[in-house]
Parts: structure tokens; C-alpha cells; sequence
């Protein structure tokens, strides 16, 4: 019994012991409360239940233990939880102890519920279950939150350094995305910088600048290109408008003199090239300090323009035909232009001693300087008798050269025939007859009166007058078309109406390949036309019965086209008439609808007409004035109106002598760009009875005129034939003719505006 007794008592002293562990980890601290609670222990092991014959059952335990640990690196302010309760807020770096303790062998799971702002913890032997003893070891670990700045490149060539807030150097050496392999803390403020460019680039950063907010950082974003300098220059002495280029392209108009810049950079290390695309009209501008490889900006190049002057001969001895000689004679130079400057002086000359000897010689000016024969036996043609050349080229160089020569048969009359001829020259490459059989026009009887035309994209028209089988002289042609050439069947495949002689044959093309042919025949202006893609019937085009002849046809680009031409008037005496194509439609003139002074009594012959690629149009022709003198007229056709002489003193030739009776010799000749300026030439008896050359000359929207028969293109002391003509779109121009030299051989002269 007393054993028994003393087991109640220390079994109870026990549940006490217990009972004051739990009631400290409650933080019961009321004295009074504590000792009323051992009072009742007392009770129970004293007079309890045990006590006095009662219950021998122990009371039963409750024993409950603490959950806490420790806080590190925290900077803010940390929820913890028990098992999903029981929050608990820690602001420091400490132990902690969760409020509410749990049963002995009861689970616990400390985990966080709210992270501080910018910072993430982690729980460390946070789960576990209750054995008997408190739990202290739960271990909270906090650090700030870092994040990845990072983003893309693009145009890289070479290797690019990049730093990060001034250091974490990553190296990149392709076009792609990146991340610095260093993280930086949430709040922080980033920078991304080139810490060294790559070699002939440069890289700009772009979204490089900013501060974490809690999410990493991709869109930087680095654009690298090759470094670009400025190329440039000074201009001087300009008057109008130039355009330069660079590297063949990056056109620059400039207006004004001083420094310009081509809009376009050019990358570091690479080549530029300044060039002249065009000048002024009236100038000519050079380039200098023009090419070069880039390492800073171009500054240098220099551009100087001066006005064009004319180049005339000095003397009578300065020629420029290069193999003349005594005794030796040339004949009835040509010249012909094309719009981009290259020029072909074709002309015939004597090889040899005799008349019979004469051949086509030419001198060809391409690419800036001219080249022609250095011996007599420099000529082109086959080795007969050849004369009558004549050139026409188109925008890109190519040129065709007709004439008229001997053939190797008797076929007329016991002699050899005059046949007509041609050269080309094509991609770079001239193609000449193989021998005097490799004609084009039909054999067994004479061609003359050759001309040639040809467009921009290279189609050609050969025109000549040949006798037919009846003996009547025709029109017959040759084109070039597609490719290839087609030249007549014979002598009945003739374009004029049979049964009548025809003169004066003369054509035109358009850039499109429509041609003209007009010609005097029964005293009447014909003419026939190419458009559409082929040839109309040939058309009467002279008013009334009154004998017309000596017609000239020209075209602009776009197809519209004048004819002139002479032709008796009601008055008397020959008047120049007109027929224009303008706005697709044809408007031929009345009996009365002539041009020039309208004075009876006087004559108008040789009549000649140019346009250019607007529609503008001159009309050139001779007629006696007041005195009797033959003088050079004008017609002019701009802005949409004719202007016309006023009367018979309204000439542009200087007064006082006659330029010239013979309707042959004494063509006036013009020619005209597509800007609309305008050169005259034509000869005049100067104040020594010699016959000399004389310009008058449109630019800058005015005319300059001779101003006396001693203003002469022409040296003075010989006497001059046949001046020729010939402009370019940039303003250049070529005028030649024949002239005694000092032993009064005829040699070919020429006059340069360059």
C-alpha cells in the first residue's frame, strides 16, 4: 500500500513538472495563478482522487513543445507560418519562437509567408515532428533578389566589348542574344556600356540604362555598323547648275559656290570617286582630289568651273585634218554629235595625186580626245573613188557613216557606178565594206544624195536617189530594225511613185524609231511615215500647183514633227511653208500660208528646220533683203507660239553682203539640244569678197548675231565652203567647213565650244 502510495506521488510529481514547463512556454506569469495550480497538484496527490480510498488512475499528460530557430540576411520585414498559422513577423536578424506551441509528436512545417520586398528567404529544416523537446534549429536565410541584364546585337562585324555598370567585361564576337554573367541586385540601377567597339565600327546601345524591378532584363538592345564619314568639298567659279556624283551614284545638285557634301556616307576604309555627272551648258567644271580611300571625313575635293569659250582656227594653216599636203584637197567635211558628247568628223580627201583618188576619212572624238589618220592611206571606204559622206550617232556612241563610191563594174555606161555605202560602229566595234562590190543599194545604175539617221536605241535609216530601170531618179531606203538590216531587192523597190524624177530627199527619226521621209517630186512636197510599226503611202503635203522643192523634216522625241520647205506664192517669188505634227494630228499649210517677210519681189530658198526634245523649233532659211543680198531668217517656235521675221531687215546675218546665191553651196545649218539652245552657221562674202563662215548663236534664252562681216568663225585671207554643225546635250558643239589653206588647198577647219 505504501509502495503504491509513493508511485502516485512521483507519477504526479511528474505531470507537475510537466504542467510547469508547459504553463512557462505559455508565459503564464501571474504568481497567483501558478501557486493556486500547485496548490491543486498538492491536492491531488494529498487528498485527491488517490487519496481516501478514490481512483488509482494517474492524470493524464499533456505535454506541448515550441517551434523556433534563426533569421539571417533579412533587410526587411519576413511573415514566417506553422503549419499554414500562427504568422509570425520578424524585422530582424535573431532567434525566433513561433507564439503557439504544439503537442509532443505533433508535425510542424515553417514556411514563409510573405518575402520582404526585394529580398527572397529560404526555410531550412523547417518540417519535421515533435519528440519530446522544444524545436530551435529551423534556419531562415534571407538574400536580395538579383537579376540577369542581358539583350541583343545586331550589325556586329568584328568583336564588341560590353560592360555593366563599368566592369563584368563580356566579349562578343556575333549577332545574337546576350546575358552578363553577372546579377545584380533588384533596385540596383544598371548601365550598359561599349567598353570597346569593334575594328571599323561602331555600336550604340540603346534601353541600356535603368534600375531592377524585380524581373531580369532582356531588352537592351546594341546596334553596330560601319563607321561612315562624310565626303566633300568646295565648288568655285560655277554659274548654273552641276551634278556630281559619287561611286557612280548619290547624286548632288549643286547651285551655289562653297563647301557641299554628298548626302550619302561612305564606310571607313573603303574607296569613294567624285565625278561630274553634268555641267553647266555654258561651263566646263573640274574635278580634282576626287578619289580615295576613307579614314576621316573628305573635306577636299575641289570643284572648279569656268565659262566654255570657242577654240576657231588661228590661221588658214590651222587645220585639222593631219595628213594633209600640197596639192592635196578635201571635200565637204560632216559632223554629227551624240547627245552625250562623242563627235565623228567624217570627210572625203585625195590619197593619191588625181582627182579619181579621193576616199572617206573620219576623226572620232570619245572619251575626252580626238584620234584620227596619220597617213593617206588612213581612209575607211573601199580603195575607189568615194565622196559624199555622212554621219549620224546615237545617245550611247553607236554610229553609222554613209557614202558614195565607185563600184567595180562598168554597169554605167561603160564606167563604174556610184553606189551607196555604209559603216557601223556597234558595241565598241566599227564594221566597214569588205570592197567596193559590198554596196547596199541595187547595182547597174548611179546613187547620190546619201543621208543617214538614227535613234536612241540604235534603229537607222539610210536614204538615197537612185535611177530606177525607167532612168527616173527615186527614193529608195535601207533600215535597221530589230537587230538586222534589210536593204532593197532592186531597183523597182523604191518608196516614191514611179514615173517622175525625185530631189531634195531628206528624213527624220523620233527616240521611238518612227521616222519622216519627205521630197520634192512633180514640183510637189511629199511625204511618207513610220509609226505603228510600219510605213504609210506617201502623202502630197505642198498646197495648190505652184512649184514646191527643197523640203527638211524634223522630229522631237515624242513623235511630233515640222517640215519646211519652198514654194511659189500668190505674190511671187518662193516663200517657205510649213507642215506641223503636234498633239497627233497633221496641220498642212494653205496657198497663203507661208512664213517670213510678206513682201513680194524677193525670193526665199534653202529652207532648214531642227527640234528639239521638247517641241521647241527653229527654221532657217535664205531670202534676199531690201538691197537684193541674200541673208540668213529665222522662225522661231517656243512656249508654244511662232515668232516670225518682221520684215526684210529682221535678218540674223551681218548686212552689207550676200550669203550666197547657189542653192547647193549656201545651205544656212543648224542644229539644236534638247535644252532648246541653237547654233546657225552658214558662209558669207566678208568685207575682202572671200567667202567666210559665220555663227550666231542661242543660249541663256538670247541670240548673239555677228556683229560684222569681220566677226567670222572663220580665219581670214581663203575663201570657205560648206559649214556643218553639229551640239551635244552638255552644251558642247562642233562647227567645220573647207578651206584654203596658204597654198590654197582645200583642208578641213574646225570650231570647238568645249
Amino acid at each position: 500500500m505504501i509502495i503504491n502510495k509513493l508511485k502516485e506521488i512521483l507519477i504526479n510529481l511528474e505531470v507537475i513538472m510537466k504542467l510547469l514547463v508547459w504553463f512557462r512556454t505559455i508565459r503564464w506569469k501571474s504568481r497567483a495563478f501558478f501557486a493556486a495550480l500547485m496548490f491543486l497538484a498538492f491536492l491531488i496527490n494529498c487528498g485527491g482522487p488517490g487519496a481516501g480510498g478514490g481512483s488509482d488512475d494517474p492524470l493524464p499528460s499533456i505535454i506541448n513543445y515550441s517551434i523556433g530557430g534563426t533569421v539571417s540576411g533579412l533587410s526587411g520585414t519576413l511573415v514566417l507560418q506553422n503549419n499554414g498559422s500562427d504568422n509570425l513577423s520578424i524585422n530582424s536578424n535573431a532567434a525566433f519562437i513561433f507564439e503557439t506551441a504544439i503537442a509532443d509528436g505533433s508535425s510542424y512545417n515553417v514556411t514563409v509567408s510573405s518575402q520582404p520586398t526585394e529580398q527572397t528567404c529560404s526555410v531550412s529544416n523547417g518540417t519535421g515532428t515533435l519528440d519530446g523537446d522544444d524545436v530551435s534549429n529551423v534556419t531562415v536565410t534571407c538574400s536580395t533578389d538579383t537579376y540577369t541584364i542581358g539583350g541583343t546585337v545586331s550589325g556586329l562585324s568584328g568583336t564588341l566589348v560590353l560592360q555593366n555598370n563599368g566592369s563584368d567585361n563580356l566579349s562578343i564576337n556575333s549577332n545574337a542574344a546576350f546575358i552578363f554573367e553577372t546579377t545584380i541586385a533588384d533596385g540596383s540601377a544598371y548601365t550598359v556600356t561599349a567598353s570597346s567597339q569593334p575594328f571599323e565600327q561602331t555600336c550604340s546601345v540603346s534601353n541600356g540604362t535603368g534600375t531592377l524591378d524585380g524581373a531580369d532584363v532582356s531588352n537592351v538592345t546594341v546596334t553596330c555598323s560601319t563607321d561612315t564619314y562624310a565626303i566633300g568639298g568646295t565648288v568655285s567659279g560655277l554659274s548654273g547648275s552641276l551634278l556630281l556624283q559619287n561611286n557612280g551614284s548619290d547624286d548632288l545638285s549643286v547651285d551655289a559656290n562653297g563647301p557641299f557634301n554628298f548626302s550619302t556616307e561612305v564606310a571607313d576604309n573603303t574607296s569613294y570617286s567624285a565625278a561630274l555627272d553634268s555641267s553647266p551648258l555654258l561651263q566646263n567644271c573640274a574635278v580634282s582630289n576626287e578619289s580615295g580611300t576613307v579614314s576621316a571625313d573628305i573635306t577636299n575635293i575641289t570643284v572648279i568651273c569656268s565659262d566654255k569659250v570657242w577654240a576657231d582656227p588661228s590661221d588658214i594653216d590651222d587645220f585639222m585634218n593631219p595628213i594633209a599636203d600640197n596639192g592635196n584637197t578635201t571635200l565637204k567635211p560632216q559632223v554629227n554629235m551624240s547627245p552625250e558628247g562623242d563627235a565623228i568628223v567624217n570627210w572625203s580627201q585625195e590619197s593619191a595625186s588625181g582627182m579619181f583618188s579621193f576616199r572617206v576619212f573620219k576623226s572620232e572624238y570619245r572619251s575626252g580626245s580626238w584620234s584620227g589618220p596619220s597617213v593617206k592611206t588612213d581612209f575607211i571606204s573601199p580603195d575607189r573613188f568615194s565622196v559624199a559622206s555622212k554621219t549620224a550617232m546615237s545617245s550611247n556612241g553607236d554610229a553609222v557613216m554613209v557614202w558614195s563610191g565607185w563600184d567595180n563594174n562598168t554597169d554605167c555606161t561603160g564606167v563604174p557606178c556610184y553606189q551607196t555605202f555604209y559603216a557601223e560602229y556597234r558595241n565598241s566595234v566599227w564594221s566597214y565594206p569588205s570592197d567596193a562590190d559590198d554596196n547596199i543599194s541595187p547595182n547597174t545604175t548611179d546613187s547620190n544624195d546619201q543621208s543617214v539617221f538614227i535613234d536612241t536605241a540604235g534603229n537607222t535609216l539610210i536614204l538615197w536617189r537612185q535611177d530606177d530601170a525607167s532612168g527616173d531618179s527615186q527614193i529608195f531606203k535601207s533600215e535597221y530594225r530589230s537587230g538586222s538590216w534589210t536593204h532593197p531587192s532592186g531597183l523597182s523597190d523604191n518608196i516614191s511613185p514611179d514615173g517622175s524624177d525625185v530631189s531634195y530627199p531628206d528624213a527624220a527619226m523620233d527616240s521611238n524609231g518612227n521616222a519622216i521621209i519627205v521630197w520634192s517630186q512633180n514640183s510637189k512636197i511629199y511625204r511618207t511615215e513610220y509609226r505603228s510599226g510600219s510605213w504609210d503611202s506617201p502623202e502630197i503635203i505642198s498646197p495648190g500647183v505652184r512649184t514646191a522643192t527643197q523640203p527638211s523634216v524634223a522630229m522631237s522625241s515624242n513623235g511630233d514633227a515640222v517640215i519646211t520647205w519652198r514654194q511659189i506664192a500668190a505674190i511671187g517669188g518662193y516663200r517657205i511653208f510649213k507642215s506641223e505634227y503636234r498633239n497627233g494630228s497633221w496641220n498642212n499649210p494653205g496657198d497663203s500660208d507661208y512664213i517670213g517677210p510678206q513682201v513680194g519681189g524677193t525670193t526665199a530658198v534653202t529652207p532648214r528646220v531642227v527640234m528639239d526634245s521638247g517641241g521647241n523649233t527653229i527654221i532657217v532659211w535664205r531670202q534676199q533683203d531690201g538691197s537684193g543680198d541674200y541673208q540668213i531668217f529665222k522662225s522661231e517656235y517656243r512656249s508654244g507660239s511662232w515668232t516670225h521675221p518682221t520684215d526684210l531687215s529682221d535678218n540674223i546675218s551681218p548686212d552689207g553682203s550676200d550669203a550666197g546665191t547657189d542653192a547647193t553651196l549656201h545651205y544656212p545649218r543648224i542644229a539644236m539640244d534638247d535644252n532648246g539652245n541653237a547654233i546657225v552657221v552658214w558662209q558669207q562674202f566678208d568685207n575682202s569678197s572671200n567667202r567666210q563662215i559665220f555663227r550666231a548663236v542661242y543660249q541663256n534664252s538670247s541670240w548673239t548675231i555677228p556683229s560684222g562681216l569681220s566677226d567670222t568663225v572663220s580665219p581670214a585671207g581663203s575663201t570657205c565652203f560648206y559649214p556643218q554643225v553639229s551640239v551635244d546635250n552638255l552644251g558642247n558643239a562642233i562647227i567645220v567647213w573647207q578651206q584654203q589653206d596658204s597654198s590654197n588647198d582645200y583642208q578641213i577647219f574646225m570650231s570647238e565650244f568645249r
